[in-house]
C-alpha cells in the first residue's frame, strides 16, 4: 500500500509557540456563538521578532532638539507606503496539481452532537469570500460538500483511516460516494476517539489539530482525505471553535496539495526565501499555506461568524500586505534588516547544508544593520525588540543592541550585535526582529553565522 505521509498543519513547535505567545488573542469561548478576539498580526514579512533570554540591551538615545547626524541617519516618517522597497517572501509550487473544483464528502458517525454545526460550518465557510481569497490565487475555485453519516461505531483509539477509507471505496459500500478527481474526503472522528498517531510519535490534540494525506496506488483517481481529531481544546481554544480551525486548515491545504508526498503542488518558500523557513520546522523542512500562518491568532473575517485559521498570500506579500490576513482589512508593518551577506547554515534535520541570505558574523566583532520600517498604510509607531531561535551546531546566542526601540513607516533603527561568550567557530542562530503594535506581532527572522 503506497500510503503518502500525512501532513501536519499543527506543528507544535516551541518556536511557533513562542511566536503564538506573542501574539495575544482573547481565550475563545465554547460553541459557535463566541465573541470576536483580536486580530493578530503578520507572520512572514521582512521583519521578525522575539525573545526567548539572550541579553538585549538598549542604547541611550540623544534627545536634543537639533537634526544632528543620528537623527539624519534614522530618517523621518513618511506617507509614502512602504517608505522602502521590500523584497518578502513567497512559496513556490512543486508543479503537482491542485484541486481546481474541490468537492469535499463530510463523514461523521452516529451520536455526534457537533454534526449539524460542522456540516453548516463548512458550507458556510466554503461559500465565503475568505475561501476565494485563500485559494483562488493558487488555482482553487468554488467548492461544495456533501455530508454522509455513518452509523458504524469505531474504537476509542484509531489512526488506520488511510486502510479504512480504502475500503470503504473498493466498490462494495455504498454508503460513500466514489472518489474522482475532485473528491476530498473529510473524516470526523467521533466523540471519545483519539487518535494515537503513530506515523508521528505524538498524541492528536497537542502536536496537531487535524492532518490531510492521499492514497495513490488505486489504479483510479488518488483518494485525497483529511482526519480531524475530536479536539475539545487546542493551540489556545476550545470546543467547536478549535474544530472550526481545523477544519479550516485542512480544506484549504487539500486542495492546493493534494498529492502532498507524489506529486507536491503548493508547498515550501521559495530558494530566495530560505530565512523565513527556519522558524516554521528547519529549512528541509516545507511547510503549506495555512502552516505558515499557524503561529498567528485565528481570525473571524468578514462575512464568516467563526474562527478559522489565517492562511498565505502570495499576492498579499508581494504587495508588502500582511501575507496572513486574506479576508482581513489590516494595516501591516514590519523592520526589514539589510543582509548583505549569502550564506551557509546547517539544517540538523537533513545534514545538509543551505544557502541563504544573512549575516557573517567573525567571532570578537561587532556588526550594526540597518532595520528599514515600513507599513502599508498610516500607523502609530510600533515597538520593536530582538530576540533568537534556538539553533543546533551549536546553539549560541548574541548580545543584541537596538539604538531605538519603536518607530514608523520611513524610519530607521540599527541593531548592533556580537557574539555571546564563549562562541566557537562554526556557531550559527536565528536572531529575529519583533515587532508590536497593539495586539498585533510581526516579524522578521534571520541567520546568522561566524565564519570558520
Amino acid at each position: 500500500m503506497n500510503h503518502a505521509a500525512e501532513r501536519s498543519p499543527f506543528a507544535a513547535r516551541s518556536v511557533l509557540a513562542a511566536i503564538a505567545a506573542l501574539a495575544t488573542f482573547s481565550v475563545l469561548a465554547a460553541g459557535n456563538g463566541c465573541s470576536d478576539s483580536q486580530q493578530a498580526a503578520p507572520p512572514f514579512p521582512d521583519a521578525s521578532p522575539l525573545d526567548s533570554g539572550s541579553p538585549d540591551a538598549q542604547l541611550p538615545i540623544d534627545g536634543g532638539d537639533g537634526a544632528d547626524a543620528t537623527d539624519m541617519r534614522h530618517g523621518a516618517p513618511s506617507d509614502k507606503y512602504p517608505a522602502f522597497q521590500v523584497k518578502m517572501p513567497r512559496v513556490e509550487s512543486k508543479g503537482g496539481p491542485v484541486i481546481a473544483a474541490p468537492h469535499f464528502v463530510l463523514i461523521t458517525f452516529p451520536n455526534d452532537p457537533m454534526a449539524d454545526a460542522l456540516e453548516t460550518f463548512v458550507a458556510d465557510f466554503l461559500k465565503s469570500p475568505y475561501w476565494t481569497a485563500t485559494t483562488n490565487e493558487y488555482g482553487v475555485g468554488a467548492a461544495t460538500s456533501t455530508n454522509v453519516r455513518l452509523q458504524e461505531t469505531l474504537p476509542a483509539q484509531w489512526s488506520d483511516v488511510g486502510p479504512w477509507l480504502r475500503g470503504k471505496l473498493d466498490g462494495t459500500h455504498s454508503e460513500l460516494p466514489a472518489s474522482n478527481e475532485n473528491t476530498i474526503y473529510v473524516v470526523y472522528y467521533p466523540p471519545g476517539a483519539r487518535d494515537p498517531d503513530t506515523q508521528h510519535d505524538s498524541m492528536a490534540c497537542t502536536e496537531y489539530g487535524g492532518l490531510h494525506a492521499s492514497i495513490t496506488d488505486t489504479g483510479a483517481a488518488p483518494i485525497v482525505y483529511a482526519r480531524i481529531p475530536r479536539c475539545l481544546e487546542y493551540n489556545g481554544t476550545i470546543g467547536f471553535d478549535a474544530l472550526t480551525i481545523a477544519t479550516a486548515h485542512e480544506l484549504v491545504e487539500s486542495a492546493t496539495n493534494p498529492l502532498e508526498s507524489s506529486k507536491p503542488a503548493w508547498v515550501g518558500l521559495a530558494a530566495d526565501s530560505q530565512e523565513w523557513a527556519f522558524p516554521f520546522g528547519y529549512y528541509t523542512r516545507e511547510f503549506e499555506l495555512t502552516d505558515l500562518c499557524f503561529a498567528m491568532p485565528p481570525v473571524k473575517p468578514l462575512g464568516l461568524p467563526y474562527f478559522v485559521q489565517r492562511s498565505w498570500s502570495n499576492a498579499a506579500s508581494a504587495a508588502f500586505r500582511d501575507p496572513c490576513t486574506a479576508g482581513v482589512d489590516e494595516v501591516y508593518f514590519n523592520s526589514i534588516p539589510a543582509l548583505p551577506d549569502r550564506i551557509q547554515v546547517y539544517d540538523p534535520v537533513s545534514g545538509q547544508i543551505v544557502e541563504t541570505p544573512g549575516i557573517i558574523l567573525p567571532l570578537g566583532e561587532s556588526r550594526t544593520i540597518e532595520l528599514s520600517l515600513a507599513s502599508d498604510g498610516p500607523s502609530q509607531a510600533w515597538t520593536i525588540s530582538t530576540t533568537e531561535f534556538f539553533s543546533p551546531k551549536p546553539a549560541k546566542f548574541l548580545v543584541k543592541e537596538l539604538d531605538r526601540t519603536s518607530g514608523r513607516n520611513g524610519e530607521k533603527v540599527y541593531l548592533t550585535i556580537r557574539w555571546a561568550e564563549p562562541a566557537g567557530k562554526n556557531s550559527q542562530t536565528h536572531a529575529t526582529i519583533l515587532n508590536k503594535l497593539g495586539n498585533r506581532t510581526t516579524f522578521w527572522p534571520f541567520p546568522v553565522v561566524s565564519p570558520e
